[in-house]
């Protein structure tokens, strides 16, 4: 029987780490499997079916591709080779495939919380320190990693890592170079953006009792394994494609010109997670200034090292995104901050908990951040999904399965759902997952000319209500152009006729805005 007070306390943080995320396993396990699947869709971001139905015609021996037919490279590796394995092992209806694909990203997420506290637990004293850490790594990870993208494996390799450098010394110096060296590899192949860790963690490596002391014998290790990891899916792609990023790293991209886009600006500032990722990250040399003047001892200077590389790695990334991102900016981008500002609250809380007053306030501020987060993320779940983007894709996709022509082909932009759940070829019209030749043929509007060799037969287009019933219903036809987001121009123009459609949606309500899915025959012409 445990007598004090303080010592039960510690005794119940001891195993929350524990207990949180079986249960939260077990209950939104269980959500997974029994909700009913137009729920998921809606909480699905579109992106995160790209990687689906690139791993389901993987597995019927038509090659990395989402149309079917032509080969593409536009996804990052690691998330795609876990897909396609489990493609390889499950071949149940593709709905049954989305739950278990949730499902394992459930078991990832329970893994990484349980990696993470347990390492904190090595080098943190103070439990309400500790759960802290996890509350705010807990939030981040439910809210933002479950949903289909490579978040989630990123973060737990993240966290493999912060275990492994605090271990560092149970190790020799070989194995511990090869093992960082193979973990670097990973992190970068679960997402190119993190790049700039292979310059990084060689910072962890040749720190030996407070002294920079750099060993070239493990430099050349770490960077001979760790490219040995990287090199043959960079190679593959120099040598199918002619460059080395995937297509939808390289049509986001204007890298080495700089352009600040005001549409990233925009997307990125109406994103609480990045806002305040932004606030935490870009103040915490604040905080380190502070804790000099103040005379703070971190309770691990090895944390404190890790999070400083964490911190610099994460700096060069957001900087990255700000000055050469074109367009396309999505929560998964930054998922890295999420471990970032898990790691960076943890001293500053360390020592206002020397306060009792500020104890009761973190504690307060646990529980309300638990709640909350369960809160939101049920509620996700849970809000009505009639009218939501991806219900709608879903919905369109059933109805001309039953309609159009066996051997049809749709031309459709931001096309994950709707590609996925289609027995039709659909061809990607914005070129996140086509090759690198549809943006060079938009550039020298060949586009009707695409479409003829395509064999494209049918177009769906998202239209504004206005658009549908004023140019479309007055002019009994509409001329399009599709934009390059690689090379900024628009493709030469192709027309529509009002005689052509077959399709026309209920209104979807986006705020003030009112659109409509239309599906058209196409009459190309040879």
């Amino acid at each position: 029987m445990l007598k004090n007070p303080s010592i039960k306390i510690e005794y119940l943080y001891s195993y929350l780490y524990f207990f949180v995320p079986v249960v939260l396993l077990i209950l939104f396990g269980f959500l997974v499997f029994n909700i009913d699947f137009s729920f998921l869709v809606a909480f699905m971001p579109d992106d995160a079916f790209y990687y689906q139905q690139i791993a389901y015609n993987f597995n019927r021996g038509l090659g990395f591709s989402f149309d079917g037919l032509n080969q593409t490279n536009g996804y990052q590796p690691i998330w795609m080779y876990i897909l396609t394995g489990i493609y390889a092992i499950f071949d149940f209806p593709k709905e049954m495939m989305i739950r278990i694909t949730l499902f394992i990203q459930l078991i990832i997420i329970v893994l990484t919380l349980y990696f993470f506290y347990d390492t904190l637990k090595q080098i943190i004293n103070n439990s309400v320190v500790r759960y802290s850490a996890f509350s705010i790594l807990f939030f981040l990870l439910f809210f933002r990693s479950l949903g289909g993208m490579d978040t989630a494996i990123l973060i737990l390799f993240y966290a493999i890592l912060l275990k492994l450098f605090i271990n560092r010394k149970k190790f020799a110096e070989l194995t511990y170079t090869i093992l960082a060296a193979v973990l670097t590899g990973v992190i970068i192949l679960t997402r190119l953006d993190q790049a700039p860790l292979a310059l990084i963690i060689p910072l962890l490596l040749f720190e030996r009792k407070d002294k920079f002391k750099v060993n070239t014998k493990s430099l050349m290790i770490y960077w001979g394994i760790s490219g040995a990891i990287i090199a043959p899916y960079l190679a593959g792609n120099l040598l199918q494609w002619g460059h080395l990023m995937p297509v939808s790293v390289w049509i986001k991209s204007s890298f080495p010109n700089i352009i600040l886009h005001s549409t990233t600006f925009k997307a990125m500032s109406e994103n609480i997670t990045v806002v305040l990722s932004a606030v935490l990250i870009l103040i915490y040399p604040v905080w380190l200034l502070i804790a000099k003047i103040i005379n703070y001892t971190p309770e691990s200077p090895a944390l404190r090292k890790f999070t400083i590389l964490i911190w610099v790695t994460v700096i060069i990334h957001f900087f990255h995104l700000i000055l050469f991102l074109t367009f396309g900016f999505a929560p998964w981008h930054i998922s890295m901050y999420l471990f970032a500002i898990s790691l960076i609250i943890i001293e500053p809380v360390h020592y206002f908990l020397k306060s009792k007053k500020f104890v009761y306030i973190t504690v307060i501020a646990l529980i309300t951040i638990n709640l909350y987060s369960g809160y939101k993320f049920w509620n996700k779940y849970y809000e009505a999904p009639l009218g939501k983007w991806g219900v709608i894709n879903y919905t369109i996709a059933q109805h001309q399965n039953k309609t159009l022509p066996e051997d049809a082909r749709v031309f459709y932009s931001d096309c994950g759902v709707f590609g996925f759940f289609s027995e039709r070829n659909t061809i990607n019209a914005d070129g996140l997952v086509n090759n690198y030749e549809y943006q060079t043929v938009l550039k020298e509007q060949r586009l009707k000319e695409y479409l003829i060799k395509n064999k494209i037969s049918h177009i769906l287009l998202e239209l504004s209500d206005n658009f549908v019933f004023e140019e479309i219903g007055r002019e009994h036809q509409a001329s399009f152009r599709f934009f390059s987001h690689k090379y900024q121009v628009l493709s030469d123009e192709f027309t529509i006729y009002l005689k052509d459609l077959l399709y026309l949606s209920s209104p979807r309500y986006d705020n003030e805005i009112i659109s409509r899915y239309l599906i058209f025959k196409v009459n190309l012409g040879e």
